[in-house]
């Protein structure tokens, strides 16, 4: 201190007034830098006010966003569960889609067996009724020959009826003439 001391002498002023200037000079000093500090902070308090501006816009945009795509996930959501009670019912459907369909295969396999059961009946029915026909037409035609053979003798039998009617005829007449001689005579 002794060296400030000296300069203070050289000047003219005391050490209390050299110790006062600098100090004044360091708060200065302090003012100066507490000022370009201020100022830098007041700064970046104006980015950070932007920025807190831009981001609660972005915010609130996010939210909007994120509101919108709520509505979707709930939209998307009612579907999924329209979509699962549709599928549960179509499942359900399904289901019974399959009894009815082993249902209709069996009653394709009755049907075909009756059918087949059928088909044999007819064939069946179809070769007796081949076989009546036959016999009918046989019998048809013996029938046909017989009468033919009928008609031929009832002519014969006509043809000798005629005859013996008229030998009748000539013995009738035969006999009313003998009757007519006979009562043309007299009685004896």
């Amino acid at each position: 201190m002794k060296f400030f001391h000296h300069q203070a002498k050289v000047r003219g002023g005391t050490t209390a007034q050299v110790i006062f200037a600098i100090l004044a000079l360091g708060l200065c000093g302090l003012c100066t830098f507490q000022f370009k500090r201020e100022g830098e902070l007041r700064g970046a308090l104006e980015n950070l006010s932007r920025t807190n501006g831009a981001l609660s816009g972005q915010l609130e945009e996010a939210r909007k966003e994120g509101a919108r795509w709520k509505g979707e996930v709930t939209d998307i959501t009612t579907r999924f569960a329209e979509a699962d009670a549709l599928a549960r019912t179509n499942r359900t459907e399904i289901s019974a889609l399959k009894g009815q369909l082993r249902q209709a295969t069996n009653s394709v396999a009755s049907l075909s067996r009756s059918r087949d059961a059928f088909k044999e009946r007819f064939e069946e029915q179809a070769e007796i009724t081949r076989q009546a026909t036959e016999a009918s037409r046989k019998l048809k035609a013996q029938a046909e020959t017989e009468i033919k053979r009928i008609a031929t003798v009832a002519e014969e039998r006509t043809a000798t009826a005629n005859k013996y009617a008229a030998d009748y005829k000539e013995l009738l007449e035969a006999f009313e003439k003998y009757r007519a001689q006979v009562a043309a005579q007299p009685a004896k």
